[in-house]
């Protein structure tokens, strides 16, 4: 599982004073990116330089509890489950007090640039996937 901090700020909260719902995906995605580059993953690489790339097919996601401006949170990234084609990554928003405020999981494929068709994951994609592949149970 890996671990990434973020402060919430001004241009992420609405007139409600608390965090966007778009926001929520914004931090997520950000937070997958620094999950799969911390563990080995080179986006030009594995990806773009061999005309592959990462699309998401749904996203599931629990607003649990408010995020106001300014707080810290955590964001905490997994493989959830991997198939042939189709990845579950899981992900969750921790507050300072330790209480998850957010739960999401995301569903993609890696698909051909070019012909814009899913394929099945790389092994050396697959792999990273696999580091934090939450256990059953």
């Amino acid at each position: 599982m890996h671990e990434c901090p973020f402060k919430i700020r001004s241009t992420q909260v609405d007139v409600f004073g608390h965090l966007n719902h778009a926001a929520y995906l914004e931090i997520f995605e950000w937070a997958r990116w620094e999950w799969l580059i911390a563990r080995g993953m080179d986006p030009i690489a594995q990806f773009i330089g061999r005309g592959l790339g990462l699309a998401i097919v749904r996203i599931e996601t629990d607003f649990l509890k408010e995020v106001r401006m300014l707080e810290e949170v955590t964001v905490r990234s997994w493989g959830e489950k991997l198939e042939k084609i189709k990845f579950q990554l899981g992900q969750e928003m921790i507050n300072q007090q330790g209480e998850r405020v957010c739960r999401q999981i995301l569903t993609g494929v890696t698909i051909d640039l070019k012909a814009r068709k899913a394929l099945p994951i790389p092994g050396d994609v697959l792999a990273i996937f696999q580091q934090d592949l939450r256990q059953p149970g």
